[in-house]
């Protein structure tokens, strides 16, 4: 009699489907497991549990297993559907075998199979791996050994990961070859590689999750193609991606989409959080970015944040290519589109997630381009100089120029580094050309440190500023400034000017330089905003 009141009282509590819910007649098709030996139990072992069970079409069976570390591969092969694994404490049952594979769910007959309050620890395989129609709930997966993953999905439909805590020495979590309808919410996932690859792929949804990527060249959310199949459909909600990586030759991209999606199919991050920063103190070859897009329309963002950063030491501020969105589709495609996003670097085009708007901008009394208005002539030495005082800003957002001496050549480089427009720290590297005027990449609405470069005797360089001028936005292409205003420094309204006094735009950084720049002259800008 106790037992059958200690049973009714566990069945009470137990996470059932509706289907369960409503096919279970009585406590016959629920078996514990313990392998202490309680002699309430059935079984001592989870496999032996599971082959113990004699699943009828419309029944399902719940497997309770006791705290304990469980030493066994555990799997659910062919013919065994409609089953649930619960754990009665979540930290107290531990699935560790020493070799193989934590827990498979398999793919011949295996369906509607449920895992729940469960600790996967496997000490060389993979975690888990699902099948059609399986969950995991309330779950935490370690797989620490080489090239393993935490949760593999394999070409399978149907799944459901919730409150989960994944964590993979390759990937958290891999889904492969085209998998569809997969929902994972309110998850913690992390990897080495990935947080999570998938391959191809189609009605994917992540909500309320953090993904970590770690190691050398992390990715957080990695959406790559495959041969004969594109990625369609693959959503992160309210998520926060972040990458980490203290590597010397780190390429930390917190998002990354390597292939254009299915017509009508889109990649897109929704009201998302996304951070990428590399933290080594001297790195020799650094790629900090946010969003990575490699092929046409390969990522939409829709509001949310965008972060990247990197160590703050001479050397690793020597990187340039830290960026909030990157364009990396190339020539006439447009890799990344973002709508109502805070950022602030970018390397483009960058195009609209959704309608674009009008914007104007305005640029007050801009005094015209100086070499040497930045910081004048100095001589090199016989190591790097690192200038931090006596810097003048300029005094308008804007692209900067570095001049050499007659002997200096392209293997000597100046590093920039600053602020743009919204205070985010910015760097540019501009190889000498003798005593050539080269011209910058990047606007800078202030300058904190100059970087110089080693030099021989009489070997000098300046840093000023240029006739192009920064946007405060992202375009999609040059067209996207509609016309531009002007107005002298003696008048008191702005007139409208042809595009043919507009000697340049530069979509690449939202740069726009203006014919004939005078000084005092003062301009406006009517663009529509890919913002």
């Amino acid at each position: 009699m106790m037992m059958f009141y200690r049973l009714a009282a566990l069945a009470s509590l137990l996470p059932l489907s509706a289907t369960a819910a409503a096919t279970q007649p009585d406590l016959q098709r629920t078996v514990i497991v313990d392998k202490n030996g309680n002699p309430d139990a059935n079984y001592t072992t989870i496999g032996g549990a599971i082959n113990g069970t004699t699943p009828q079409s419309g029944e399902h069976w719940t497997i309770l297993i006791y705290g304990g570390e469980y030493q066994e591969n555990v799997t659910l092969g062919l013919g065994k559907r409609g089953i649930d694994l619960v754990g009665v404490d979540r930290d107290a049952v531990i699935v560790a075998p020493t070799s193989g594979n934590g827990i498979v769910i398999g793919s011949s007959g295996a369906s509607d199979n449920h895992i729940t309050n469960i600790t996967v620890k496997p000490a060389a395989g993979h975690g888990i791996l699902l099948a059609e129609g399986s969950s995991l709930t309330n779950v935490v997966v370690e797989a620490s050994g080489t090239d393993k993953d935490a949760v593999q999905i394999d070409n399978k439909s149907d799944v459901r990961i919730t409150g989960c805590t994944l964590s993979g020495k390759v990937r958290g979590l891999y889904l492969d070859d085209d998998c569809e309808d997969i929902t994972v919410s309110n998850c913690t996932i992390s990897g080495e590689s990935a947080a999570v690859r998938v391959v191809c792929g189609d009605n994917i949804l992540f909500q309320s999750c953090v993904l970590r990527g770690r190691g050398s060249s992390p990715r957080g959310l990695w959406v790559e193609d495959d041969t004969g199949c594109d990625p369609g459909d693959i959503t992160a909600l309210l998520c926060d991606i972040g990458v980490t990586s203290d590597s010397t030759t780190a390429v930390c991209r917190a998002v990354e989409s390597d292939d254009s999606p299915e017509t009508g199919k889109r990649v897109r991050l929704a009201g998302c959080r996304i951070q990428a920063a590399a933290t080594a103190e001297e790195p020799t070859s650094l790629e900090v970015i946010g969003v990575y897009g490699a092929d046409d329309r390969a990522v939409h963002v829709l509001g949310g944040v965008i972060i990247t950063s990197v160590a703050d030491t001479n050397d690793a501020q020597k990187a340039t290519a830290v960026y909030d969105l990157y364009n990396a589709a190339g020539d006439g495609f447009l890799g990344v589109a973002m709508s109502g996003t805070r950022c602030s670097k970018w390397k483009g085009p960058i195009s609209s997630a959704e309608r674009r708007r009008p914007v104007l901008q305005r640029v007050l009394s801009v005094l015209p381009a100086d070499s040497d208005k930045v910081y004048g002539p100095t001589s090199l030495g016989m190591s790097e100089i690192v200038v931090t005082s006596g810097i003048t800003n300029p005094s308008t957002y804007r692209v900067l120029t570095a001049t050499g001496s007659a002997t200096t050549t392209s293997s000597q480089k100046v590093h920039i580094i600053g602020t743009d427009w919204a205070g985010n720290i910015i760097t540019d590297r501009i190889a000498l050309n003798g005593s050539n005027t080269v011209l910058g990449s990047k606007a800078f609405a202030t300058v904190t440190k100059l970087i110089l470069p080693v030099g021989a005797l009489e070997q000098s360089v300046a840093i000023g500023t240029s006739d192009y001028l920064g946007l405060y936005m992202p375009l999609a292409s040059e067209d996207d400034v509609l016309q531009q205003g002007r107005m002298a420094s003696n008048e008191d309204v702005y007139t409208q000017e042809s595009r043919a006094l507009i000697d340049d735009i530069d979509e690449t950084y939202s740069t726009i330089k203006p014919d004939d720049l005078v000084e005092g002259d003062s301009f406006e800008w009517a663009s529509l905003a890919s913002e």
